[in-house]
């Protein structure tokens, strides 16, 4: 059968999207077993303030596109899934983007299949995209840009496409600026066009993007401070260059050795997309640049901040691995390969974000934002989900910091309710009057000094339930405090 017969074309058609069903429904899969992040907390109460008229309410950290997305979801009715079905539908367009960029990169359709398959099965990408987050959202629309500048920008379509995906990722996270430099690497590497030609392209392709961003980069600016803290993680007099490189350096290896594991080997076709010729530069270019600029420049740099980085990534690898025909030539083989791996996934890692997600391979810093701190929703989901057995309808005080308490609002029984007061003694006037009024209070706090010291209030402090965190390094108490 010939390379490029209709008959081949059609099975590595349906085998991405086979990837692209599997995808969905390994991502929707217990949603919501892991319990709010404070990141996701936070993306929720705006995407509720986007129904109240406020499409850009609190967008100082420059995250917007992904609060909207969430709202057209009503996170008023179930706000967690809500907020993680939004990037569930981003990755998978994400995904089926990444696909068509390898066999266009590559020149290869099998190269699609494997940019799927890798991406399917990558930990780092199944963990980040089953929760509201901007970063991941981000990285998808990397791709969608990586594809439409791919051609070598020879249309016009091609520069519109391009500067809607480039706004779309600086609307998702402003910190996607290090794309800014994609078309212009696509510019360079094009041939055979007019150097007046190239540069009307790429200016149409920046000034669609700006055309997108200006908007909320306005109201910013006029009202809070033009992203004041999405500029905070640019630079800063803490570190040296070669110190933020040497930490972020070392966060990015962590990341990919403790989350992905061996699969990180995958990763081996990276470099290797070279040998494709202008295109393979492109898609290599397209995310070495954006990288090495967050690694030299990057303040505060997590393993969810690489989230934008990762799906390119992964396509990238791909187009490596299909540089040098090391995928299977026919697609019963292909299939049969997937098949395992996707197996080996579902039974593995997959399996364990299903049932305890607590225990999916994380780095320490992971583990403390989504375990094991107060960034964590553990314990709270619980003690909040456990008031109608508790405190039955009794009205419950929350100490503990603002994001977390509205955080816990969102597991919230019918009929239980839960008062945000603030941090430590910011509680306490509200406590000491809530005992004058009833003589019984409930109060919901973190360990100390994120919730409330009980010597500070005065009364009988009984602790009700205590809902200590996996790992034992924090814990949240429901207390009865009386007089």
């Amino acid at each position: 059968m010939k390379a490029n017969s209709p008959m081949r074309r059609f099975r590595i058609q349906w085998l991405e999207i086979l990837i692209l069903l599997v995808f969905f429904g390994s991502r929707v899969t217990a949603l919501d077993a892991l319990p709010l992040h404070n990141d996701e907390g936070l993306h929720l109460s705006r995407a509720v303030e986007v129904w109240n008229l406020h499409p850009f309410f609190d967008i100082e950290d420059g995250k917007v596109a992904g609060v909207w997305l969430i709202a057209l979801f009503y996170p008023q009715s179930a706000p967690v899934f809500a907020g993680r079905i939004a990037t569930v539908f981003v990755g998978l367009v994400g995904c089926a983007a990444g696909m068509a960029l390898a066999r266009r990169a590559s020149q290869r359709r099998g190269a699609g299949f494997v940019a799927g398959l890798i991406w399917l099965t990558m930990p780092y990408l199944f963990f980040f995209e089953r929760m509201a987050l901007a970063d991941i959202e981000a990285g998808a629309a990397a791709v969608l840009l990586a594809l439409a500048l791919l051609p070598n920008v020879q249309t016009r379509r091609a520069a519109i496409l391009g500067g809607i995906a480039l706004g779309l990722a600086l609307l998702f996270k402003v910190s996607a600026l290090p794309f800014v430099g994609v078309p212009l690497l696509a510019i360079l590497l094009a041939c055979g066009q007019d150097w007046r030609v190239r540069l009307w392209r790429l200016v149409l392709i920046y000034g669609i993007a700006l055309i997108i961003v200006t908007p909320a980069s306005l109201y910013s600016a006029t009202r809070g401070g033009f992203f004041s803290i999405a500029r905070g993680w640019v630079g800063g007099p803490k570190l040296s260059i070669s110190e933020r490189t040497t930490l972020n350096t070392a966060t990015f290896t962590d990341t990919l050795l403790t989350v992905n594991g061996l699969w990180t080997l995958a990763l081996i076709g990276v470099p290797l997309s070279a040998l494709v010729g202008r295109r393979g530069l492109h898609v290599l270019g397209s995310v070495l640049g954006p990288l090495a600029v967050m690694i030299v420049f990057g303040t505060e740099v997590l393993d969810r901040h690489f989230g934008v980085i990762m799906p390119l990534l992964a396509v990238v690898a791909a187009v490596g691995w299909a540089s040098v025909r090391l995928i299977p030539g026919r697609a019963i083989t292909a299939l049969a390969l997937g098949g395992a791996a996707i197996a080996l996934a579902a039974l593995g890692i997959w399996r364990v974000a299903y049932t305890d997600p607590s225990t999916f391979p994380m780095t320490a810093p992971m583990l403390e934002q989504y375990v094991s701190q107060h960034p964590s929703g553990y314990g709270l989901r619980e003690a909040v989900r456990a008031f109608p057995q508790t405190v039955g309808t009794h009205p419950v005080i929350a100490s503990m910091t603002t994001d977390g308490c509205k955080r816990a609002r969102y597991y919230l029984p019918p009929g239980t309710s839960l008062e945000c007061t603030g941090m430590g003694a910011q509680a306490r006037d509200r406590i000491i009057s809530a005992l004058q009024a009833a003589r019984t209070v409930y109060v919901l706090a973190e360990d100390q000094p994120v919730g409330i010291d009980p010597t500070t209030v005065g009364g009988k402090w009984t602790p009700l339930a205590v809902y200590p965190r996996p790992g034992g390094l924090s814990r949240v108490t429901l207390w009865r405090v009386t007089t």
